[in-house]
C-alpha cells in the first residue's frame, strides 16, 4: 500500500490563526498519549478576518479536520477518538467546528531518512511500511508534529470530496529486509 505525507498547504494566506492555544491544550498533553486530560469540548479564539478560509485540515498549532473530513476518517477508522474544537471569531461572529483527532503515533520512518539538524524537518522521508501496520491516518513519532501519514485510499477519498488546505507527498520507502 501507498502512504502520503499531508502538510498544511501555507499559500492560503487567510488561514486559521489560533490564538493564545497553549492556555487550553498544552503540548505536553498533545504529543504524550495524555489526550484524555483534553476536554471533549474546547471554545478557542482566532485571529480576527473578515476572510478567514475555513480550510478542511489546519495543522497549525496541531492538526484539526473539518466534518467532511472527519466523516472519511471514521469510514476508514471506524474506533478514531476525537475533541471537539470551535474556532471562534469573535469580532466578524463567525465559528466553526473541527476536531482534533486522537492519531496513532508510530515510528516508522526508515534508516536513510533526512532531517534538518534541530529534526524539525523531514527533508527526505524514506517510510518503512513493514512498521505502518496497515493504519489509514497516523502522526509519526518523529519529525515535526504537524505531519501525518494517510494510506492512498483515504487519500483518493479526501480528494474525491475535493477536501482543501493540504499539500501531499509521497515518500520513499524501504526495500524489503532494510530496517
Amino acid at each position: 500500500m501507498r502512504y502520503f505525507l499531508l502538510e498544511e498547504d501555507k499559500n492560503y494566506v487567510n488561514r486559521v490563526k489560533v490564538r493564545n492555544w497553549t492556555k487550553k491544550i498544552s503540548a505536553k498533553i498533545l504529543y504524550n498519549k495524555s489526550y484524555f486530560q483534553i476536554p471533549k469540548r474546547i471554545v478557542m479564539e482566532i485571529e480576527p478576518n473578515p476572510k478567514t478560509d475555513f480550510v478542511d485540515f489546519i495543522m497549525v498549532p496541531f492538526l484539526m479536520v473539518s466534518e467532511k473530513v472527519k466523516k472519511v476518517i471514521d469510514v476508514f477508522e471506524p474506533n478514531m477518538q476525537y475533541r471537539e474544537i470551535v474556532l471562534l471569531d469573535k469580532k466578524y461572529e463567525k465559528a466553526e467546528v473541527y476536531y482534533l483527532p486522537v492519531l496513532k503515533e508510530m515510528n516508522c520512518l526508515g534508516k536513510n531518512t533526512v532531517f534538518n539538524l534541530d529534526h524539525s524537518i523531514i527533508k527526505k522521508p524514506v517510510l518503512n511500511r513493514g512498521k505502518a501496520e496497515d493504519k489509514s491516518i497516523f502522526r509519526l513519532t518523529e519529525g515535526p508534529a504537524s505531519v501525518c501519514i494517510v494510506r492512498m485510499d483515504l487519500l483518493e477519498c479526501l480528494l474525491r470530496r475535493e477536501a482543501y488546505g493540504f499539500l501531499i507527498s509521497e515518500p520513499e520507502y524501504e526495500r524489503e529486509g532494510e530496517e
